[in-house]
């Protein structure tokens, strides 16, 4: 009986010892929903925190990289890591959040001298302008070579879309040394995307006398070697600083057709003289010019073109095609000859534009073509501009249409209060040479309130208006 109460007294004790178990709840460890997120700047994740009945609270170790609101939601706010905890029944649970920039491109990158010229170390600054095509941080603009090194970088803490940001940047790298003369570009970095500029040339000097080839501080042009390299800056300014002589050594015309003068050249009355300029195409002290060209003396030149076929080239003294301006001019003591299909003027061959007071003196122009569609003059061979209050005096023009000032002025072009006088010698083949005048040849557009002393009619041949 002793042994059946003590199976009995084992038997009570386990069912208790079951009963008890049953009614105790077992609660799991507490954890949360990632131990290492990455979030970009501006973003959101979601944190949570599982196993636990009671409040979590929670913190942020650094409120500048990633914040958190009560119910765990984070927030990248500038790029870096940071540590966010949750603590709940008196455990902490950590959460490792690294913030990336955003990666993103930037729009309109610009990177210019400041004053228009070439960069010149030690006087000159380039402004940098762009502006990025999303909200971002952390930007960083930087100063590259071809090879990707870096000489200067500026970091912007924060950037908004389509908002323009600037700099200037002086020539030197971030420790305050002048950079090597080469071609630099400007990078921005955002998140891992870059963007780069096109690149800007830098000059430790340059082959002229002073400036850096703005409006404001043009190149200083003293003598023959710096007028040659002219057509290397075809949209540049210049000013001439003494009398220039080539001692009639062969001189290559500058610039181009496709890449005509378009800056400005400004003689301030001083002498180019004995230029020995002969080329198969346009033949001139340039080839085109679409900018600006005043106050220049031209003395003693010798011009002459070889046309390589019927091309129609321009023959002068300043240039073969002028679409520009050319004012304040004086051609004196020169000869300018073509042949096929030339037409040769003292200051230019086509005009297209405007020449203004300009003056001929002792100027020969003649062309041997039989083209019906060229001519010689001592001004312009052929405009289709205007020729504004210009004179010649003493002047010789022959070829097929000769005129004292131009040889042809087309249905478009006008000369308007210009004179020929002294001794004038004008003859042309064309129409059994009634195709020669004191101011064109043939004229088809106006000719207005001109004169000539030379008695010689104004206009040889053509439908054109004389008033």
């Amino acid at each position: 009986m002793k042994k059946n109460l003590k199976k009995l007294i084992v038997l009570f004790t386990c069912l208790t010892i079951l009963l008890s178990v049953s009614m105790v709840q077992v609660y799991a460890a507490p954890s949360i929903s990632a131990k290492k997120v990455s979030v970009y700047v501006g973003k959101t994740k979601q944190l949570k925190v599982s196993g636990t009945s009671t409040s979590v609270k929670w913190t942020t170790s650094n409120s500048k990289i990633v914040t958190v609101s009560s119910k765990g939601l984070i927030k990248g706010k500038k790029a870096g890591k940071a540590i966010v905890t949750a603590t709940t029944s008196g455990k902490q649970l950590k959460c490792a959040v690294t913030v990336k920039n955003i990666n993103a491109k930037a729009n309109k990158i610009t990177f210019k001298t400041t004053d228009g010229g070439d960069f010149v170390l030690n006087s000159t600054k380039a402004n940098v302008k762009f502006k990025m095509a999303a909200d971002c941080t952390d930007v960083k603009a930087s100063v590259t070579d071809a090879t990707g090194k870096t000489y200067y970088s500026k970091t912007f803490s924060s950037c908004t879309k389509n908002k323009e940001y600037s700099f200037q940047w002086n020539g030197k790298t971030s420790n305050g040394k002048n950079v090597e003369a080469g071609a630099y570009r400007i990078c921005i970095t955002a998140g891992t995307t870059k963007t780069y500029s096109a690149y800007l040339r830098v000059y430790a000097k340059t082959g002229f006398s002073g400036g850096n080839g703005s409006s404001s501080n043009p190149y200083k042009v003293s003598n023959l070697e710096q007028l040659r390299k002219i057509g290397l800056y075809p949209n540049k300014h210049f000013v001439q600083t003494a009398n220039i002589s080539g001692n009639y050594e062969s001189f290559q015309p500058l610039c181009t057709t496709d890449a005509p003068f378009s800056g400005s050249y400004n003689g301030q009355g001083y002498t180019i003289s004995t230029l020995n300029i002969s080329s198969d195409s346009h033949s001139a002290l340039f080839v085109a010019v679409s900018g600006n060209i005043s106050n220049v003396k031209i003395d003693r030149f010798l011009v002459n073109g070889q046309s390589d076929g019927y091309k129609y080239d321009g023959i002068g003294a300043i240039t073969g095609i002028n679409k520009g301006r050319i004012i304040n001019c004086v051609i004196t003591n020169t000869n300018i000859t073509g042949s096929d299909s030339n037409s040769c003027g003292g200051v230019c061959g086509f005009n297209d534009g405007i020449i203004q007071n300009c003056t001929a003196q002792n100027v020969t122009s003649k062309t041997s073509t039989r083209e019906a569609d060229t001519g010689a003059g001592c001004i312009v061979g052929k405009n289709s501009g205007s020729i504004i209050s210009c004179s010649a005096k003493n002047i010789t023009a022959s070829g097929w249409q000769a005129g004292g000032i131009t040889g042809v002025n087309t249905n478009s072009g006008q000369c308007v209060m210009c004179e020929v006088t002294g001794v004038v010698n004008v003859s042309a083949i064309f129409n059994f040479g009634n195709s020669a005048g004191a101011i064109a040849g043939i004229n088809e557009g106006t000719v207005s309130s001109c004169s000539t002393t030379s008695g010689i009619k104004l206009v040889g041949y053509g439908s054109g208006i004389v008033a």
